[in-house]
């Protein structure tokens, strides 16, 4: 297709956006740019950046992550305009990706974080998009909504291979564990699309996996029969009504001929604008519900009672002994010789988490160990998992997806015995993906191809 001819008549952009923390989550790990950032509605004549990042790692890691990889693309992409938009995409991320695992490299409170990354570059004659992770970009042409992006993950893996079909896919419960993600690793391998000619009434959408249990047909039916904020709003509320499991980001972007669009809806404030429209580098929770004032009465006195045992704690400690009641007990004597004998902390609260967050992890394999023992290799494998995506050293981990990896590879042994290649392949399949560069998985896969 001639991509003039494509344009014929000057395109305008209509953009809708929206970021929630969702229902299960205490941060928003998620991230945004619409650049240049103006506007609900601007001509394509210079190009446009619209990017979304789901980041990882805990805590404030993750948020770190998605925010340093969108202002690395936004720096990159527009310092170079003489290069092709599809070259700056992958450059961009290239250098977002050198610049987390840098990063995670020179403070040991990073040492696993990362983010994902969809980042969709449009400009009057032509778009392009670079991806890494499980975001996604979509586009709806004709009626027709289609996946511009490839989920980077082990479900979608073992879905592409043929092991499980889609709809087991969708609620597989490892299915949001990455193989590929930004910051991760000293390099990272880009999927880049493009450059295609843009058409006037194309619509793209942009979403962090937050989005994932609304599906194709329904992300089509919400951005044609409403506006791009709109249909951002909808498809929020549905996520949200479907559990909120996640942090949930969506931007819906139209192409809209400048001659056809109607009168300009009017203007939002500034600060309506920052309600609505949230920099890249917030990510706020909005409110859902107002508090009664017999619940801001109820909290107040709690908060109160709080304050009051904390000061009784600070001032008094334990109430004094009368002499009547004789020494403390022992249990109770070296907890205080120890205590004397220490400098007094000022970490209390991280030396806390840390505990905890090592108890959760001991726990998840355990959980591990039991699931495996019981058969159920896949939530086994899940559960190591998730303790390696936050502790990569964690030896009952790692120990626990060898273990799981090895008995993949005797249930292919056992169906191979027992009903030959065609029942082992997935079972092999599987185990390689946990094991990729084993030689006996290698050559087992290689017989059983070789025998169909």
């Amino acid at each position: 297709m001639d991509i003039r001819k494509a344009n014929a008549a000057p395109l305008l952009l209509e953009v809708g956006v929206c970021t929630d923390v969702g229902l299960a989550r205490h941060e928003n790990q998620d991230a945004w740019g619409k650049f240049p950032p103006i506007g609900p509605a601007v001509p394509l004549r210079e190009g446009h950046l619209l990017v979304v990042a789901d980041g990882m790692g805990g805590h404030e890691r993750g948020q770190e992550a998605s925010r340093l990889a969108v202002k690395c693309l936004h720096e990159v992409f527009f310092s170079n305009p003489e290069a092709a938009p599809h070259d700056r995409l992958r450059t961009g991320i290239e250098q977002a990706n050198a610049r987390v695992y840098e990063l995670a490299q020179q403070d040991g409170n990073f040492a696993k974080i990362g983010t994902t990354c969809t980042v969709l570059a449009l400009s009057q004659k032509e778009g392009a998009l670079a991806h890494v992770g499980d975001s996604r970009a979509y586009r709806v042409r004709d009626g027709k909504i289609q996946q511009l992006t490839q989920d980077h993950t082990k479900v979608a893996e073992m879905q592409r291979h043929g092991i499980l079909k889609e709809e087991e896919a969708r609620h597989h419960p490892a299915r949001s564990v990455l193989v590929r993600a930004v910051g991760v690793a000293p390099t990272v391998e880009v999927d880049v699309e493009g450059p295609w000619p843009l058409r006037a009434g194309d619509v793209y959408v942009l979403c962090t996996d937050g989005l994932g249990h609304a599906t194709p047909e329904e992300i089509r039916e919400a951005v044609l029969s409403s506006s791009p904020q709109d249909a951002c709003d909808a498809l929020l509320k549905l996520a949200l009504e479907r559990g909120g499991e996640d942090n949930i980001t969506v931007m819906v972007a139209r192409l809209v001929e400048e001659s056809a669009r109607g009168p300009e809806a009017p203007r939002t404030s500034a600060k309506e604008r920052a309600t609505r429209e949230p920099a890249a580098k917030q990510t706020p929770a909005p409110v859902r519900r107002q508090l009664r004032p017999g619940v801001l009465v109820l909290g107040a006195g709690l908060l109160l009672a709080l304050v009051g045992v904390l000061v009784w704690m600070m001032v008094g400690g334990r109430p004094a002994r009368s002499g009547a009641e004789g020494p403390a007990p022992v249990a109770e004597q070296v907890e205080t010789v120890e205590q004397a004998a220490q400098p007094a902390r000022t970490d209390a609260a991280p030396a806390v988490a840390d505990q905890s967050a090592a108890f959760e992890a001991n726990a998840a394999v355990d959980e591990g160990d039991r699931l495996l023992a019981e058969g159920e290799t896949d939530l086994a494998v899940v559960q190591y998992q998730d303790v390696l995506r936050t502790n990569p050293l964690h030896m009952g981990a790692l120990d626990g997806l060898g273990r799981a990896t090895d008995s993949l590879v005797r249930q292919g042994d056992a169906a191979r015995a027992q009903a030959g290649c065609a029942q082992a392949l997935p079972w092999y399949r599987r185990a390689q993906i946990l094991r990729p560069a084993d030689v006996a998985i290698q050559q087992r896969l290689a017989s059983c191809e070789a025998a169909r």
